[in-house]
Order: structure tokens, then sequence, then C-alpha cells
């Protein structure tokens, strides 16, 4: 063995003749002691230059990065500084989404106006208090159904029952029949319905409600009228005279 001298603490030490050559410490520790007094900023052979003072974009404020952050376009001292500036950045029209700004709506129960985006003008209440208040008081004993219902969207949730055309042939029938049931005249709670019933049609042909929705196959019936007729009774007997027209 070979007695060496180590060069952190001083003390001596035996080596291996075959490690004497490149042995510089007695331990780990002194060898990490040495490196840590010897080896730090220029010292270090991973040394970049050392920290750069940069001013935050938000705040103003100086603070110290490394040279590769500063490279990468670091701008902001912190996250936070750096989610203020965006917010203030992405702020109304400068938003790649920006649509106009808000819009002005009129509550149809209290009248207040409320400003709300334009994705909600169609928005008929102010709040969901107001739109229950307007279900309880303005809506005792009416149904809910059809173009009564706040959620109607002109038949088009009935397409894939009645067919595509369904909202058109609609709309042409019940201006055909006056917007009144042909059995009784009512103005009234009207519906639209099908005189051959639509069961009837064979739904495993490709355009079947082009046949069922026909105008000659169709007729404008108030609510009451229209529930006789899905209770029994058919349209010949309520109306025997065939005011309507009935086929």
């Amino acid at each position: 063995m070979k007695e060496l001298i180590c060069e952190n603490c001083g003390g001596t030490y035996q080596e291996y003749p075959s490690k004497a050559e490149r042995s510089r410490f007695c331990s780990k520790e002194c060898k990490s002691q040495w490196e840590s007094k010897n080896k730090t900023g220029k010292n270090n052979p991973n040394w970049s230059g050392g920290k750069v003072e940069l001013v935050c974009e938000n705040c103003g404020e100086s603070f110290e990065t490394n040279k590769y952050e500063k490279k990468n376009g670091r701008s902001f001292c912190s996250q936070k500084c750096a989610g203020e500036h965006r917010k203030e950045k992405m702020k109304g029209e400068k938003n790649p989404s920006w649509k106009g700004g808000k819009i002005e709506i009129e509550c149809e129960w209290c009248g207040d106006t409320k400003k709300v985006t334009p994705a909600k003008k169609s928005q008929r209440f102010c709040s969901t208090e107001c739109y229950m208040y307007w279900l309880s008081e303005k809506r005792k004993n009416e149904a809910w159904v059809g173009e009564d219902n706040p959620m109607w969207k002109d038949g088009a949730s009935d397409d894939r029952r009645y067919g595509r055309n369904w909202a058109k042939q609609r709309k042409k029938a019940k201006k055909r029949d006056k917007h009144k049931c042909m059995l009784c005249d009512s103005k009234n709670d009207l519906v639209v319905h099908h005189k051959r019933p639509l069961r009837t049609f064979d739904k495993t042909k490709t355009s079947w409600w082009k046949e069922a929705n026909k105008l000659n196959n169709l007729i404008t019936l108030c609510r009451s009228c229209h529930s006789k007729i899905h209770t029994g009774k058919s349209l010949e007997e309520l109306d025997p005279d065939n005011h309507a027209g009935v086929a």
C-alpha cells in the first residue's frame, strides 16, 4: 500500500499503488467538501456565465434568472405575474374569441335588464328565480308542450319521429287552416294531426316521411279535439258534415 496526503483535510491515508496516481482524497466526504469550495461559480466546469438580471413585464420588479431562461423569452418574475399579464392581454377585443362584447336582454318576468354574451342572446330571464316565478304563475293550467314550451325549437326535436320535413309541413298546414282548429274553430293550443297515423307507414323506407307529411294527410286541431281522437273517436265522428274536409 502507498501512503498519500488528502488534498482536503491534509491527513494521510493509504491506497493501492495502481490507484495512487489518480487518488486525491481520503474519503468521499473530503472530495465533496473540496469540490464545494473549489468548483463553484466560474471554477465549475459547467459554468454558463452566471445569472442575469431581468425586469418583469407585469410588476416592473427586477429578478435574476439564468441565461437559458432569458434566451427562451422569460419575461415575468413569477407565474402569478405571467397570469395577470395574460389576463389583461386577452381581455375584451384583444381576445381572439371576441364577438363584440356583451349584449343587453330584458327579463320577461321582472323587466330588469341583464348583460349576457352573444351566445346567450336568446335567454329570456335574468335569473333562475325569475324563471321559476314565471313558470309557476304564468303557466298555471296550461299545456307544457309544443310552441308553449320555452325550450321549443320549431319542432326540431320531433324530426326523428316525424321526419325531416315535419317543421316545414307543420307550418304550412297551420297556415292553410288559417291557424284554427278545423273541428271547433278554436285558435288556442293548436297541434297538427296526421289523418293517417304515422304507425301505418313503412319506416324501413328511406323517405317514408315524405308521404306521411303530405299536406292532404295533415289537419290543424286544438289539443282538446286532438285528445278526443286519441281516446278512440274518429274525425268522421267529430265532424259528420265534413266541414274540415276529412278524407
